[in-house]
Order: C-alpha cells, then sequence, then structure tokens
C-alpha cells in the first residue's frame, strides 16, 4: 500500500512538474511572438480561463488545443513540454 501511495506521489510530482515546463514555455513563446494572452484567446478561439489555467500551470492542454496554440505560436508541441 506504501509503495502505491509512493508511485501515485510520484506521479503527481513528474505531472506537476510538466505543467510548470508547459507554462513557461508557453509565456516565452508568447512574450517572443509579441502576443498577450488576451490575442492568443482570440487567434485560439481557447476560453481566457483556459489559457489562464495553462499560463499558470493548473492544467495540460488538450491536444486539439495544443495543436492550435503550436500554429498561432510556431513552436513544436515537443519543445513546449521541454523536450
Amino acid at each position: 500500500m506504501d509503495d502505491q501511495k509512493g508511485f501515485r506521489n510520484q506521479i503527481k510530482r513528474e505531472e506537476s512538474k510538466m505543467k510548470e515546463i508547459f507554462a513557461e514555455r508557453l509565456r516565452t513563446s508568447m512574450t517572443n511572438m509579441n502576443i498577450k494572452q488576451c490575442e492568443l484567446v482570440k487567434l485560439t478561439n481557447i476560453p481566457k480561463a483556459t489559457i489562464s489555467n495553462y499560463l499558470n500551470a493548473k492544467y495540460m492542454p488538450k491536444v486539439e488545443h495544443l495543436l492550435k496554440i503550436c500554429e498561432v505560436l510556431g513552436v513544436d508541441f515537443r519543445w513546449l513540454f521541454g523536450k
């Protein structure tokens, strides 16, 4: 049981780290393209609250959102995840 709890905690830490990397790279890409959050919302048609959650490392994007973001910002999805 303790092994399972430890494994869950490790997964949560890794997931949290991925969210942080994604949020940081998303902010970097937006800065490089001189795109503000409100502009990204308009260009991707992703709700403002959702973009905010991505930027604050609360959620990882759905595939369709990820593809829109990559297209608008001109970045590879692998780079957004730290690869």
